[in-house]
């Protein structure tokens, strides 16, 4: 009767340890893969939050450097304007007057966004008292 005790006590041992070796390989696996996916995703993130910040970066400065560049044109053009009326023979009082005028923009530190009608539409940078 106690080896039939021992044989019984053998197999819920064996058993035992079955399970305990499953249920430590099952958590392992699952640590595994939940450390994985947490590097991956901090690892996606920071990937994605650099290439963000590199893609508005070079957005700004490409926006920036087309802004001077455009309101460069538009300055040389309003000076090249304002020399061939000065410089033409026969000019109407009211050409002469509205290539003085669109200078004037220039000189003032405004941009000339349109003309309406003769209206000058202007814009500029607001610059912050200090």
């Amino acid at each position: 009767m106690a080896a039939l005790w021992v044989g019984a006590w053998a197999v819920k041992l064996a058993a035992a340890w079955a399970a305990a070796r499953d249920a430590a390989r099952d958590a392992a696996w699952a640590a595994a893969r939940a450390a994985a996916w947490a590097a991956a995703w901090d690892a996606a993130r920071a990937a994605a939050r650099a290439a963000a910040w590199d893609a508005a970066r070079d957005a700004a400065w490409d926006a920036v450097r087309d802004a001077a560049r455009d309101a460069a044109w538009d300055a040389a053009g309003a000076a090249e304007l304002y020399v061939l009326v000065k410089l033409a023979p026969s000019i109407e009082p009211k050409h002469l007057a509205h290539a003085e005028a669109r200078t004037e923009v220039w000189r003032r530190g405004y941009a000339l966004r349109c003309d309406v009608n003769g209206k000058l539409c202007v814009y500029g940078v607001k610059k912050e008292d200090k």
